[in-house]
């Protein structure tokens, strides 16, 4: 494909090569005729016929070799010059004429030309050197052609045969990928670090980006199969132990499974809203991270204070992110909520918000996390799990990043975010 395309344009740029030589040569053939027309002319205005016939034997050369002339009545007598045309009308003429040399019939190049005198002069040039160049050009054009045409097609499918060769890994890695998705493997990079090994390390990226969602959609799986297995388990053990008792027993019983069932549908609206943040989906726009930290903050107050905790909030005002309002504010709640529900009774819970260089840093630490019993395995360690792992992708989406850590005295969940600059 490419030696042919390379073939066809060699051709197409002789060949406008060879037009463009041709018509240089005719103008220059014409210019010529009318530089030497002119010089008669002039030659008539200055002395009359005498001086045009001086002059036209001064330039008169043998046969048609160079210029002929033909001076005519403007009834169409011949007065002198060539006699074997027709006579012509003043203007530029294509005729047939016969060589004195020869006899052999040849085309010329004429231009008639009024004289002051009301006579008729004809300028007739051969044009026998330029159909000859002409022929010239041809061949020479002809073998630049062919010769130009085979460099091109060889070249061209050397150079599909180094592009092909080179794409070839990329392809060969795709067509694996198709058959057996195996996405451990990776496209080998050559030392020559062109375009082609950038494409492979993109085409690399791509793979070390998918590899790493579908590990992550797998530990995510892995901890709703896991988490769902006991909850459903307690559930259908409660719904059986209801309907064989009765009374406030049996409405204890229910309750509890209507526990059950809703925190079964928190995991799941976990799991949705986890691939829907990792589509991208945010929506994002100028988000005051001040006011919304300190509303919830606010709200959540009464809450710890009701369950026996203390919140205090200590926020930077003028802190501004790029961000979708409702997602940071259900990052902020699940922060929150996570620090209220998994700390002691009587703990402190501490919110904060402050500029960090281009970031803007939200910490919230609480004090004496109640452990969960050995062998008791709770949807709470599921919830934990998922929660943690929203937070992490609302704030990835957003350019950020999330960690949580033990401290002395409990655990510091730290989230960053790209910092907008307000004027």
């Amino acid at each position: 494909m490419w030696g042919t395309a390379f073939g066809i344009i060699a051709i197409l740029t002789v060949a406008a090569g060879y037009l463009a030589a041709q018509f240089l040569f005719a103008h220059g053939l014409d210019q010529r005729i009318e530089a030497r027309s002119a010089a008669l002319v002039e030659a008539a205005k200055r002395g009359g016929m005498t001086a045009m016939t001086d002059e036209i034997r001064h330039y008169e050369g043998h046969g048609l070799r160079t210029f002929s002339y033909r001076i005519t009545a403007r009834d169409g007598r011949l007065l002198s010059g060539i006699a074997n045309m027709p006579s012509l009308e003043p203007g530029w003429h294509d005729v047939p004429v016969t060589d004195v040399d020869d006899d052999s019939s040849e085309r010329a190049r004429v231009l008639t030309t009024v004289l002051p005198d009301g006579k008729l002069l004809s300028v007739v040039a051969d044009t026998d050197y330029v159909d000859a160049f002409d022929g010239i050009i041809v061949v020479i054009l002809s073998l630049t052609v062919g010769l130009t045409a085979i460099c091109a097609f060889v070249g061209g499918l050397h150079l599909e045969r180094v592009v092909l060769g080179h794409l070839a890994a990329v392809n060969d890695m795709a067509g694996e990928l198709a058959r057996r998705p195996d996405l451990s493997r990776r496209v080998p990079l050559s030392d020559r670090d062109d375009e082609f090994d950038a494409l492979a390390a993109t085409f690399n990226a791509m793979l070390d980006r998918i590899e790493a969602l579908v590990a992550d959609n797998r530990r995510v799986t892995g901890y709703v199969a896991h988490d769902l297995r006991a909850p459903l388990a307690r559930l259908a053990e409660r719904l059986a132990d209801a309907q064989a008792t009765q009374g406030d027993e049996c409405q204890a019983l229910l309750a509890a499974a209507e526990d059950d069932i809703i925190h079964i549908l928190e995991l799941f609206d976990a799991f949705l809203a986890i691939g829907h943040h990792r589509d991208g989906a945010t929506g994002a726009h100028r988000v005051d991270l001040s006011a919304c930290v300190t509303d919830l903050a606010e709200s959540f107050a009464v809450v710890a204070e009701a369950s026996g905790r203390s919140l205090e909030a200590r926020v930077a005002p003028g802190v501004v992110v790029e961000a979708s309002e409702p997602l940071i504010g259900q990052m902020i709640v699940n922060l929150i909520e996570n620090a209220i529900r998994h700390s002691s009774p009587g703990s402190a819970i501490a919110v904060t918000l402050a500029p960090v260089g281009c970031q803007a840093e939200l910490v919230v630490s609480d004090e004496a996390r109640m452990p969960v019993a050995a062998g008791q395995p709770s949807i709470e360690a599921g919830r934990v799990q998922l929660g943690l792992k929203l937070i992490r992708s609302v704030a990835q989406s957003h350019g950020g990043t999330f960690a949580i850590e033990p401290t002395t005295r409990g655990m510091r969940a730290c989230v960053r975010l790209p910092l907008v600059v307000t004027a």
